[in-house]
C-alpha cells in the first residue's frame, strides 16, 4: 500500500494531478466525513471544494494522510505556500515522502542572526527566512569559566570561532504559519516583525536547571492560535521531549505579547501557528 501511495504522489506531482485517490487512515467521524468529501471533490478535480474539505478536516483533527492530500490540492491550485505549509504538517506526523518533498521544494532561505548574554547562560539564536515561513531554533551554551582566552565553540568535534560559527554552522528548523482557514490574506504580525519575535523568545527562554545538570535535551513543537483580537490563545505542546522542557516552551509562548491580528475578507480571523523549540546544551570555554 505504501509503494502504491508513493507512486500516486509522484504521478500527481509530474502530471498535474491526473490520478485518482482513495480514502485511507480512518479517524474521528466528523473529520473523516470532511476528508471523504475532499477525496470525492479531488477525484472530480474540483480542487477549490477539495481544499475547503481537507482544511476543515485538518481543523478538527491532525492526520498526516489528510495533510498530504491537502498539499496535493494546494499544488493543483497553484498555491506554493499552502503546499509547503501542508507538507510541513505532514512532516510533524513523520510522513517520510513529505519530508523529502519539503526539503526539495520549500527551502530557499536567507538568514538573520541574534545573540544575547544572560547571567548564567549564553544564548545563540538563528532565524532563517524560508519560502513561506520563518525558521529558527534555539541553542544554549553553558558557561565554563576556565581562562581568559578567546571564546571558542566545539560542535560535531570541530572548533569554530564565534564569527565562523555565525557564518554558516547552525542547524535550523521550520516554523509554519498555517491559516485556520484555507487562505489568509494578511497573516498576524508580531510587534516589530518576525525578527523581534525570534529575539523575544530567545531572550525569554530558560533552560531548566535540572535538565542542564542531567544533560537532558530535545525538540518541542508548540501550537497556538492568534485570535481576532491578536491575543495568543489555545497554547499546547503537540510534540514534546521532556515534561520540564515542554513546560518551559509553553511558558514562553504564553508570554508572547499581542499580535496585529490576521485578516481575511477585511475581517480579523483566528490563525494557527506551530513553533519548534530545540533545547540543546553545549559547553564553551573562555
Amino acid at each position: 500500500m505504501k509503494n502504491v501511495f508513493r507512486l500516486l504522489l509522484i504521478l500527481v506531482l509530474i502530471f498535474g494531478i491526473n490520478a485518482t485517490v482513495s480514502a485511507q487512515l480512518p479517524y474521528s467521524s466528523k473529520a473523516k466525513k470532511y476528508h471523504k468529501a475532499g477525496l470525492k471533490a479531488f477525484n472530480k478535480k474540483n480542487f477549490v471544494k477539495a481544499d475547503s474539505m481537507f482544511s476543515l478536516s485538518a481543523s478538527i483533527e491532525d492526520n498526516k494522510s489528510n495533510y498530504t492530500y491537502l498539499a496535493m490540492t494546494k499544488l493543483a491550485l497553484g498555491d506554493s505556500c499552502g503546499y509547503c505549509k501542508a507538507l510541513y504538517d505532514a512532516i510533524i506526523g513523520n510522513d517520510k515522502k513529505s519530508i523529502e518533498l519539503y526539503g526539495s521544494k520549500c527551502t530557499d532561505t536567507t538568514t538573520i542572526m541574534y545573540d544575547c548574554i544572560k547571567s548564567d547562560t549564553i544564548y545563540f539564536c538563528k532565524a532563517v527566512k524560508n519560502v513561506c515561513e520563518v525558521d529558527y531554533e534555539y541553542f544554549f551554551y553553558k558557561k565554563n569559566l576556565i581562562s581568559n582566552k578567546t571564546v571558542s565553540f566545539n560542535i560535531n568535534e570541530t572548533n569554530y570561532t564565534k564569527n565562523e560559527l555565525f557564518d554558516s554552522k547552525f542547524r535550523m528548523d521550520e516554523v509554519p504559519l498555517e491559516c485556520v482557514f484555507s487562505t489568509c490574506e494578511i497573516m498576524p504580525e508580531f510587534p516589530g516583525g518576525e525578527y523581534e519575535m525570534m529575539k523575544f523568545i530567545c531572550q525569554t527562554l530558560r533552560y531548566p536547571q535540572s535538565c542542564k545538570e542531567n544533560n537532558i535535551s530535545g525538540k518541542i513543537f508548540v501550537n497556538f492560535v492568534v485570535n481576532e483580537q491578536g491575543k495568543v490563545i489555545k497554547v499546547k505542546v503537540v510534540k514534546g521531549a521532556h515534561p520540564l522542557l515542554d513546560k518551559e516552551a509553553k511558558r514562553v509562548v504564553l508570554m508572547l505579547p499581542d499580535f496585529k491580528p490576521g485578516m481575511q475578507d477585511g475581517k480579523p480571523v483566528k490563525v494557527q501557528f506551530t513553533i519548534p523549540i530545540n533545547f540543546q546544551l553545549f559547553t564553551i570555554a573562555y
